[in-house]
Formats: C-alpha cells, structure tokens, sequence
C-alpha cells in the first residue's frame, strides 16, 4: 500500500483528485469507505470491462471505473459518445483519459412495501 494511514492518503486525495472536489466535509465518510478497503482487500472485480478492450455502446449509462496517481475509483453514471465520456446531466467529464472501466449500472432495488415512489 502506497499510503501508511488513512490520514495521509486523505491528504494526498485532497491535493490530487481531478473528477471529484474532496474537502474535510467528506473526511468522515470517507473513511469509511478507507477501513471497508482494508477490512475486504481483494475486492471482486466482476463485470468491469476494460475501456482497451470494449466501449459500451453510445450514450447508455454505466458506471465508471478512473484511476488517478492515488488510487482506483469507482465513479458515477455516465455514458460515452463520439469518443468522450459524459456525466449522466450531459457535462463533459473533462478528465476523461482517467477512465479506466465501465459496467452496467444495476437494476433499482424492488421492495414489496406499497407506497411513496416503489412501483
């Protein structure tokens, strides 16, 4: 590992992140996600596709895989057109180069519960 604790790795990440802006709002949050890494180390790599090796198709959103001098990430809805990445609003995501993997974004929850907004 890179990093000898979460503190310094979370330093790191405020000075380098280039998709998301990281500030000490997040800090607690994530450091949760910091300790789940350690704690399930390796991770399933299942159903990510290498953008070398596979582009999905135009315009259907997936989830993003980027990678920066930090570590790898898992990002948020996105989908690719004429050779740019777009966040699901439709902005450019400029660092899009950092885009390592896709997937399929998975299916919404279903609950047997009636009422607010489940079908």
């Amino acid at each position: 590992m890179k990093y000898k604790n979460f503190d310094e790795w979370f330093e790191a990440l405020k000075k380098e992140s280039i998709i998301f802006n990281v500030d000490d709002s997040i800090k607690e949050l994530m450091l949760e996600a910091w300790d789940a890494a350690v704690n399930n180390y390796p991770l399933v790599q299942e159903d990510w596709i290498s953008v070398e090796d596979e582009l999905p198709k135009e315009k259907k959103l997936v989830i993003i895989g980027y990678s920066n001098r930090l570590m790898n990430q898992i990002g948020y809805e996105c989908y690719y057109q004429k050779g740019k990445w777009y966040k699901k609003d439709g902005s450019l995501i400029i660092a899009h180069n950092a885009i390592t993997h896709w997937r399929d974004s998975p299916k919404p929850p279903i609950t047997k519960k009636r009422g607010g907004c489940n079908p």
